[in-house]
């Protein structure tokens, strides 16, 4: 199982968190891989300030302040970033990215990492409801580029049909420091096509019949057992965010959308 600490140039991942712990072990293993392969290294504050960030570092043996004064660690405000001029343009987002990435190169680094906290989209800025359109798109920019990027979610923030929404469109997610190829990924050509809902049923049909051989004509299976396990957890997983989405939306005083 390959960890944070070994992720690619190329690779698009999203770290749903749950506690400040869990944001702390995730974002030092990703800034120390990024800082020790002489990359630069770019980082989008939102809820956690540069102050933070640099303690993480230190908390993991590393000193920033060379990095800083050097300029292959960067912090950037989500104003300078994700809403320049006010709005979110995933077009504007998507060319920053890539000129960044030439920039690093250009200035001798092995490429570009970068890491963005997305509660921004929270706030109702305009363009913020192109969110999933964004993180689908980036699927074209990220693979065979200099860039390899994480992006972040505080789950208690965020709904979590957004979250859903967002595992569908990175190939890879973090769990703990542990990388995980994602079961429920969609091609970013399905998810952003006018037939999505079919597209999605199709890809999920892949996956079932990939984990459930057909069974043999005296009733035996060829599966393992363990694949069974592993769809009931998956299944369980969805009921629990079924329910914390009831939750959220019942705090709000909005009716439930799921009947479980």
């Amino acid at each position: 199982m390959r960890t944070v600490a070994e992720l690619k140039l190329g690779e698009h991942v999203c770290c749903l968190y749950e506690s400040e712990d869990e944001h702390r072990r995730v974002l030092s293993a990703f800034l120390t891989q990024g800082l020790c392969q002489r990359g630069r290294f770019v980082y989008v504050t939102d809820g956690h300030p540069p102050e933070t960030i640099l303690k993480y570092l230190t908390g993991a043996g590393q000193d920033p302040e060379p990095d800083l004064a050097s300029g292959q660690l960067r912090f950037l405000r989500k104003e300078d970033a994700y809403l320049r001029l006010g709005l979110f343009d995933p077009d504007k987002m998507i060319r920053m990215l890539g000129d960044e990435t030439a920039r690093a190169v250009a200035d001798g680094y092995a490429g570009l990492w970068v890491t963005g906290e997305m509660t921004w989209a929270l706030s109702g800025a305009p363009g913020s409801a192109r969110l999933i359109e964004y993180e689908a798109r980036l699927n074209r920019f990220f693979p065979g580029s200099r860039c390899v990027g994480v992006c972040q979610y505080d789950r208690g923030r965020f709904p979590a049909s957004t979250l859903l929404n967002v595992l569908r469109t990175h190939p890879l997610a973090v769990v703990g420091t542990e990388l995980f190829s994602n079961f429920y990924y969609v091609p970013v050509d399905e998810l952003m096509s006018l037939r999505y809902a079919e597209a999605a049923l199709d890809n999920w049909l892949r996956h079932l019949t990939h984990l459930h051989p057909p069974e043999e004509p005296n009733g035996a299976s060829h599966h393992d057992a363990g694949d069974d396990d592993e769809l009931a957890e998956r299944e369980a997983e969805i009921l629990s965010l079924k329910r914390e989405d009831n939750t959220l939306l019942r705090s709000q005083g909005r009716a439930p959308k799921f009947y479980i």
